[in-house]
């Protein structure tokens, strides 16, 4: 099922699990080895402790973390459809010419972001949380907090804003009531 070798890092068993639960919760297989390299480095650091399990076995702690990685990358998946979603409706909605000119500004907004905020704009397009590209890229969170502003700060001002803002709709006035 998976191509991933974890073989004497994590007991098979722990791989069967994450197999299991990856099957019970329908993840397309195209996913599953992603999936499986978010999960195991947090099993291989996962320490089970009876005293604060509330009564639960090893196997149902592990099996708690494990489906909690898959809610978060499902999450990041149906957030990363509803950007795709947004910005088709966006297309459709517009000329050729004004989806040419939408490329071509989220062409310079992303020229003017630095090498490190780049990798950290393409993570947050494909859905990934800001802790779990802070993992990826083995730096501290508030790092890619800081990143996300300025990401955000760049793509304002080239008028980027619908990429930021799912509320956003660039024909949207102001009534009395706001």
């Amino acid at each position: 099922m998976f191509a991933n070798n974890y073989a004497g890092m994590v007991p098979p068993e722990v791989l069967e699990l994450i197999a299991r639960r990856v099957r019970y919760y329908r993840i397309r297989a195209d996913e599953h080895d992603d999936l499986q390299q978010q999960i195991v480095p947090l099993l291989m650091e996962f320490r089970y402790d009876p005293a604060i399990s509330n009564g639960a076995s090893e196997t149902t702690a592990m099996t708690a973390v494990i489906d909690n990685q898959i809610k978060v990358h499902r999450r990041a998946n149906r957030r990363h459809q509803r950007r795709i979603e947004r910005m088709q409706t966006q297309v459709r909605e517009s000329t050729t010419d004004a989806t040419a000119d939408l490329r071509l500004d989220l062409k310079n907004a992303m020229t003017q972001l630095s090498e490190q905020d780049r990798v950290i704009c393409q993570h947050l397009a494909q859905g990934h949380t800001t802790t779990d590209i802070a993992q990826r890229l083995n730096c501290c969170r508030a790092t890619v907090d800081h990143a996300v502003w300025r990401i955000r700060k760049t793509f304002e001002d080239t008028g980027l804003k619908i990429w930021i803002d799912p509320n956003y709709t660039p024909n949207h006035t102001k009534t009395e009531e706001e």
